[in-house]
């Protein structure tokens, strides 16, 4: 059972989904193919601007308007707290990493705002980001390479809907705003940086019914596929990444 309404049958009813706790690791974030060929919710997302409303904060007026209660970039890099000034998260991160060590288990940033968010009809999804690049260096090393690891966590994650846009913006967040910056820091002592390992946590990753119909469509087209004796990776691949971004600047 879910709070979301539904009409059923003549009548408003509480909305049924499938729903589990999952652990998803992503090895190699920027290997194509970074979405599904048949993914058209989550590549209309990449075209529609969802990496630059995450990244640029393009969205953000809305919440200054009154029409949204938040928005990711906003709770990650203007981050309000009551009584304070606002906290950039990501710049925090990044001066850790670049001014202490690579190593730190305290590079966070969280969205929820518990003065406001238990109230919300709308809290975020996205709970909070955690940052650490694994190595044994106790400083950084000329001529080395390290990766940027990062993991999400999510109270609740819509599978069909949002999954793949929402994935893709944070890894992308994390190559802009934390992997780039380093690198272009340390060129000069020969240390490079790469994006790393994600691993993303979600509390209640579901589908909702109603989107039941467009997902049984969804998986009975690959089945057909398999029948037709396509590979797998010849199945999942579609158009790439940098061309749906590309697409979008259009």
């Amino acid at each position: 059972m879910t709070q979301y309404k539904m009409a059923k049958k003549g009548r408003m009813v509480n909305m049924l989904s499938k729903a589990a706790t999952a652990l998803i690791v992503v090895d190699i974030p920027l290997k194509e193919p970074r979405l599904h060929a048949g993914d058209a919710v989550g590549q209309q997302a990449i075209i529609g601007g969802y990496l630059d409303e995450i990244i640029e904060g393009t969205k953000d007026f809305y919440v200054e308007e009154g029409k949204w209660h938040y928005t990711y970039h906003q709770r990650l890099m203007n981050y309000k707290p009551p009584a304070l000034p606002p906290i950039d998260q990501m710049d925090r991160i990044l001066k850790g990493l670049m001014e202490g060590d690579l190593f730190s288990r305290r590079l966070q940033a969280v969205t929820w705002q518990a003065w406001v968010d238990g109230e919300s009809a709308n809290p975020p999804c996205l709970q909070r980001l955690w940052i650490t690049v694994p190595t044994a260096d106790s400083e950084k090393k000329p001529g080395r390479r390290y990766r940027v690891n990062l993991q999400s966590c999510w109270r609740s994650r819509d599978l069909f809907d949002a999954w793949s846009a929402n994935v893709n913006a944070l890894i992308e967040l994390c190559r802009r705003k934390i992997v780039e910056p380093l690198n272009e820091a340390f060129q000069n002592r020969r240390i490079k940086f790469e994006v790393g390992r994600y691993v993303d946590f979600s509390n209640d990753l579901h589908i909702y019914e109603k989107d039941f119909k467009e997902v049984e469509k969804f998986l009975k087209t690959l089945k057909k596929k398999k029948t037709l004796g396509e590979r797998p990776e010849k199945r999942r691949k579609g158009v790439s990444f940098d061309v749906l971004v590309r697409l979008g600047k259009r």
